[in-house]
């Protein structure tokens, strides 16, 4: 039996890079740690929308950047695909935790 990272396509390992790339969350945390502590903003709101225009960012980059590729239309439906995925999650986790139905890929959108 070969190693699961082996047996993946490039545009899936690919794929993978970009979408934890886009989750994560520590470049945002640093960021949020170097505004100002006076700054009267709703720093909630600030580091959300930060990693939704990070994850979007991502999104319209591989259809930028990759517009002539013939692997860009592939690569677009697993990243957005596994951010669906993501998503989807997340809004369980939060109506279980809440008991409100937040549609985070609707919000995406």
């Amino acid at each position: 039996m070969g190693n699961s990272e082996e047996n993946k396509s490039e545009i899936e390992k690919v794929r993978d890079d970009l979408f934890n790339f886009a989750i994560d969350r520590e470049d945002i945390k640093w960021l949020m740690e170097r505004l100002p502590k006076e700054a009267n903003i709703k720093r909630n709101t600030v580091e959300y929308e930060l990693q939704i225009l990070k994850i979007i960012s991502i999104g319209w980059s591989i259809s930028y950047y990759m517009e002539n590729n013939p692997h860009k239309n592939p690569l677009l439906e697993h990243f957005w695909l596994a951010i669906y995925e993501f998503s989807r999650n997340l809004s369980t986790t939060t109506e279980l935790m809440i008991g409100q139905d937040i549609d985070y890929f609707q919000i995406l959108q």
